[in-house]
């Protein structure tokens, strides 16, 4: 339903440039985002009103500083609504707001909620933009996150933290693999025992069911056979039946 709407809009729109009525625009643009709001208000994750907004604020002709407001009063609902958390980004590179400004905001929600995991994400995005390549760091001039950095490395430098930190994350995780010793992580013939094992059970059970149900023949076989000559079966007989019994299982 938002596209048909956002056509009506844009003719409006269209309509009010034509005449150059700034307070025309002005009506139509407020009018949907109280539109948009009172959807959100009814389900704060519907993605297609915080998108809708999103349209509308990016004309220019809306107040960012109301959205702020709004966007405060929906994150006290529901801290998690990524939806939220994606707007506020919006907004605040429309209003110029620093990143540490809301860094900082982010860091209170933080505070609020630790397991509010779209705020983490939040921070991880500001994060991106102080950083360069590798792990270096780059701040705004007089940011105040540089000095915090600072004192922090200082503190953990002085009270030996930092050399502490070095040894069990960084020293001991350097590549040594023209000293390593490999071949612990080599397969041998002694890995595969329990297979051998178990293989060699299978082929033993298996040909002694194959014996046995050919020493079962062999032997229904030459009774029949001495049966029908009144006799007791020869050696040569017995095994002319044995050889035939034998190729008949063969083939």
């Amino acid at each position: 339903m938002q596209n048909p709407r956002k056509l009506a809009v844009q003719s409006k729109l269209a309509s009010a440039q034509s005449t150059d009525s700034d307070g025309s625009i002005n009506s139509i643009l407020d009018e949907e985002l109280k539109v948009a709001e009172n959807a959100l208000k009814r389900n704060y994750k519907s993605y297609g009103a915080w998108h809708h907004r999103t349209w509308v604020l990016s004309k220019g002709h809306s107040s960012t500083d109301r959205e702020l407001r709004l966007l405060n009063m929906f994150q006290k609902q529901d801290s998690r609504n990524f939806h939220a958390w994606n707007y506020r980004r919006f907004v605040t590179a429309l209003r110029n707001i620093s990143k540490e400004e809301e860094l900082q905001f982010t860091t209170d929600m933080i505070n609020d909620n630790f397991s509010n995991y779209s705020a983490w994400h939040n921070r991880r995005v500001i994060g991106q933009e102080f950083t360069k390549a590798g792990w270096g760091f780059a701040f705004p001039r007089d940011s105040s996150l540089a000095v915090d950095l600072s004192t922090a490395i200082l503190t953990l430098s002085e009270n030996g933290d930092l050399q502490r930190i070095y040894d069990k994350w960084l020293a001991r995780s350097t590549c040594r693999l023209d000293t390593a010793e490999i071949d612990s992580d080599r397969l041998h013939l002694e890995s595969f025992w329990g297979v051998f094992l178990i293989c060699g059970i299978a082929c033993f059970i298996a040909l002694s069911i194959y014996f046995f149900q050919i020493m079962r023949r062999f032997r229904c076989s030459a009774q029949a056979d001495s049966l029908l000559d009144g006799q007791g079966t020869s050696r040569s007989k017995r095994l002319q039946i044995f050889l035939s019994i034998l190729d008949e299982w063969a083939g």
